[in-house]
């Protein structure tokens, strides 16, 4: 299972130091939370941030970004620009989900669809011949540090159900509330990539990134 740690929850005075250390870890990916204040109450960063990141020369991880926004449209283009590797849209909200998703790819990078704890499987069964990745969250979105919330992992399992007997191919990702025991049922529940802020920056990074590795 791979590792995408989320800034959100890093030393932002000393971000880059931070990023390093982390890839330095094992980190694979890095995870950029982009809040507006009003899909979510809370505001974190913008399409600067990766621009900022994509900057630091000795980071060379990818970036997957993922969009908490009124007007997620507004933000494909620039981050595409920026350097994103990957771009998740949530489902809830967008009426137009399949456009986004298509405009994202439109730009060459991947595209995810991110479903909230309260959120169905049966509504992204349609989308799954279009998305390069599921975002499975665990936490109601935007805050970081939250409890994990344990039936994504009966989602986690019927998305690789799904995965085994369709044609087309996308991979699992969980964001919320992960740590050294959340970090074994999701991976045991069969997820491609996990999430994790708090656990991973808080305290001695590159041992609770070895842990996660571990799992």
């Amino acid at each position: 299972m791979k590792i995408s740690p989320s800034i959100m929850a890093a030393d932002m005075l000393n971000l880059e130091k931070d990023l390093i250390r982390a890839q330095e870890a094992g980190a694979d990916s890095f995870h950029v939370d982009i809040m507006d204040g009003n899909y979510v109450p809370n505001i974190t960063f913008g399409v600067s941030m990766v621009e900022t990141i994509n900057k630091f020369k000795n980071v060379n991880v990818p970036m997957d970004v993922h969009l908490m926004v009124e007007r997620p449209e507004d933000y494909i283009e620039p981050l595409a620009k920026a350097g994103a590797h990957g771009i998740s849209v949530h489902l809830e909200g967008n009426p137009h989900i399949h456009r986004l998703l298509t405009a994202i790819k439109s730009y060459g990078v991947q595209a995810g669809v991110a479903i909230n704890p309260g959120t169905p499987l049966i509504m992204v069964e349609p989308l799954l011949d279009v998305v390069d990745y599921v975002a499975v969250m665990s936490v109601n979105p935007g805050f970081c540090g939250q409890k994990f919330i344990k039936n994504s992992l009966d989602k986690i399992a019927r998305l690789i159900q799904i995965r085994a007997k369709k044609e087309h191919y996308f991979e699992i990702l969980v964001d919320g509330g992960i740590d050294e025991v959340t970090g074994s049922l999701v991976k045991a529940a069969g997820a491609d990539t996990a999430v994790s802020g708090a656990f991973v920056f808080n305290g001695d990074l590159e041992k609770n990134l070895a842990i996660l590795k571990g799992v």
